[in-house]
């Protein structure tokens, strides 16, 4: 009976983190998605309107050009190499990552409020 008990435990443990590693790259897909978005109407509103006269370009469209640019410009990693690299400098490469569209954001806005 108690190891019957603990496969079903572990078992539904392993559909959770199943779920939970699926959820959360999903979740991490549209952060970024949604940030790229925010940078870029920021972007454009500073840059691109004045330029060249045009509209706006609200969140949905941007967020439809951020998904476009992402899939024009993927480039795919082979899972048959094995990263070298330490836990520490893959930390930082997913916290730079995460922060990437808020540094764009920061010296755009540097270069708008600077010289425009």
């Amino acid at each position: 009976m108690n190891n019957n008990s603990n496969s079903v435990v572990g078992g539904a443990l392993a559909v959770f983190a199943v779920v939970g590693a699926i959820v959360g790259f999903a979740g991490l897909f549209l952060y970024g998605a949604w940030a790229s978005a925010f940078v870029a109407v920021h972007l454009w509103k500073w840059y691109v309107m004045k330029a060249f006269g045009v509209e706006a370009l609200k969140m949905i469209h941007a967020y439809g050009i951020a998904l476009l640019i992402s899939y024009w410009t993927y480039h795919h990693r082979s899972q048959h190499t094995k990263d070298q690299r330490e836990t520490q400098d893959k930390v930082i490469e997913f916290i730079m990552i995460l922060l990437y569209p808020w540094i764009v954001l920061f010296f755009g806005w540097i270069g708008y409020a600077l010289f425009m």
